[in-house]
């Protein structure tokens, strides 16, 4: 596995030069507009685009089939890929901790929130991501996330609507029975 990791990380490295870049840039835009969310942003993009390049060029070269038939086995090859992508990650969460002490911090508001959901979201979109991408391939793998999660969102928000609207139904029928009751 050791091999692997070696073997993707000298694939991606002048990926992942551009990768840190942006990490500083958008942990300095966020600590210095007081807006963590960039910093969490750019940490959930770096998170899944590091693993996905480093799949991206293993399917470009056959790679995959060549690590099958060097004995590689499938689970070694997968968590060799979740590796990658969580200590990009680490990384990724590092920087964002730096930019969300820097700004606001535990004392703005949300407090610590601000700083665990994006990291958070990042693992759980890697955790998402990888499978997909094994399943269908890089390419297919990212129009499927890409309408996995405007599905997810369009649905997290028309739900949310739809829970208010039900909220404000209830409500009112409660309000008007206690005001039926306190009439008698």
């Amino acid at each position: 596995m050791k091999g692997l990791l070696i073997k993707d990380l000298l694939t991606v490295r002048k990926q992942a030069v551009w990768y840190a870049a942006m990490i500083v840039i958008f942990c300095i835009a966020g600590a210095a507009t007081d807006s963590v969310a960039l910093s969490g942003a750019i940490g959930i993009l770096v998170t899944v685009s590091v693993p996905l390049t480093a799949m991206a060029y293993d399917e470009t070269e056959s790679f995959t089939r060549f690590a099958a038939a060097s004995g590689a086995g499938a689970k070694m090859r997968a968590a060799e890929k979740y590796i990658l992508g969580v200590m990009f990650g680490a990384v990724s969460a590092a920087a964002h901790l730096a930019a969300f002490l820097f700004s606001a911090g535990p004392s703005g508001a949300g407090g610590w929130a601000n700083y665990i959901m994006p990291v958070a979201m990042q693992f759980a979109v890697l955790a998402a991501a990888l499978p997909v991408a094994f399943k269908y391939g890089v390419e297919k793998g990212r129009t499927y996330m890409i309408a996995i999660i405007v599905l997810v969102w369009s649905a997290v928000s028309w739900g949310f609507f739809g829970f208010s609207v039900l909220a404000a139904a209830v409500s009112y029928f409660i309000s008007a029975h206690i005001l039926s009751v306190k009439d008698l």
